[in-house]
């Protein structure tokens, strides 16, 4: 496998060149494992559209699901991967998008791939095509990485994020109205950053000392400023004592280091930023739903389910916080469906089965017709 990672920063204008001296935008290769049954022990997960994605504890990376290409070129079949695939032998953090996947290196290399190459800071001419199904380099010097709805961040060691991608509605603050998106080129939005986190129309940011910017659209009430205007190409301040943050198109969670829940927007029927629950340890927010882990290690869903993301055994949207799992350690929402790992490392999902449509079906009202309503362990 060719490992490449050198970053050299020009005014602004990243330049990558490899562990062996090749250029970012080169892909990796590497022999692929398969299994139907999901790997275990899992320390990490994450999810996408239609695409599920975990780290074991000993490093490697497995996916599952659609690999975020359409091109009518090519047969559905070689579009999806439809049993777990070991991708590459190690990682530390792993995200998926509606398109995109990116992965964090042991040695703090971003390696991106899949459809829309101009949302993970790889020049799409140079390479020669919008897409690619094997890992690629796009930047070093990385420890986090997640994606909104069109945009990408990654938050780097000393303290700056970073974005690239789609900018309309101030989601990458640091462009203006007129430039409006920024295509294959990483560049700064923030500084003195402890987390980074992204909806599907915004961006949060933690600072060291605990407070939570919020940018992006307010259409839906989202920033939480107590009114549906746009709030503009800057980033807004807007609560304190904050460890964590998630969000999806019209809502946001901020958890604070004292366990309280703080949810805006009109998934919740506020745009002011309120405290929704008590005692809550880790967050997850998809599109439209919602999971958290509390304290007691239970897991308690809210919003969409209309292709049973919540687990709840129907698909009855939910506008009360419900119960619908015990014993959790990691949780996390995708598009059309959810995961959870419990204590032992088992892998667990409830939702889209991801034999559905591989496009944007889901926000055009069409169905899908593959999906749990239970939480289950057990895969194709």
């Amino acid at each position: 496998m060719k490992i490449k990672w050198l970053m050299v920063f020009v005014m602004g204008v990243s330049i990558v060149k490899g562990f062996y001296g090749q250029e970012s935008g080169r892909e990796i290769r590497q022999n692929y494992q398969q299994t139907t049954v999901a790997p275990a022990p899992v320390s990490q997960v994450a999810a996408g559209y239609e695409w599920s994605g975990i780290i074991l504890r000993d490093g490697s990376v497995w996916e599952f699901g659609y690999k975020g290409i359409f091109d009518y070129d090519i047969s559905d079949d070689e579009m999806r991967d439809v049993k777990w695939t070991l991708t590459i032998s190690r990682g530390k953090r792993l995200a998926g998008g509606l398109t995109t996947r990116a992965l964090v290196s042991e040695n703090n290399v971003l390696y991106v791939k899949a459809g829309r190459l101009f949302l993970l800071g790889v020049d799409e001419k140079k390479v020669g095509k919008w897409y690619v199904t094997q890992w690629m380099v796009s930047l070093s010097n990385v420890v986090d990485v997640t994606f909104g709805g069109f945009h990408t961040l990654v938050l780097r060691p000393d303290g700056s994020a970073w974005g690239v991608g789609e900018g309309e509605y101030g989601v990458l603050p640091a462009l203006n109205k007129m430039e409006g998106k920024r295509y294959g080129e990483w560049f700064q939005v923030l500084t003195n950053v402890m987390k980074i986190r992204a909806g599907y129309w915004t961006s949060y940011a933690i600072q060291s000392n605990h407070i939570l910017w919020v940018a992006g659209r307010n259409r839906w009430g989202a920033i939480g400023k107590g009114d549906y205007r746009e709030a503009g190409y800057r980033w807004h301040a807007v609560l304190s004592n904050i460890v964590d943050a998630a969000g999806g198109k019209k809502y946001s969670l901020a958890l604070g280091g004292d366990g309280r829940l703080w949810a805006t927007g009109d998934l919740f029927g506020t745009n002011r930023w309120v405290v929704v629950l008590s005692n809550v340890w880790k967050i997850s927010g998809g599109p439209l739903h919602c999971l958290v882990i509390l304290s007691n290690r239970t897991v308690w869903g809210f919003g969409d389910n209309r292709y049973g993301q919540l687990g709840t055994g129907d698909t009855n949207a939910r506008t009360n916080w419900t119960k619908v799992f015990s014993n959790a350690e990691e949780v996390t929402c995708g598009y059309l469906h959810s995961l959870v790992v419990t204590a032992d490392g088992v892998l667990w999902r409830t939702g889209s089965d991801h034999r559905g449509v591989v496009d944007t079906s889901y926000f055009w009202g069409e169905d899908i017709d593959a999906y749990v309503t239970r939480w289950t362990n057990g895969w194709w």
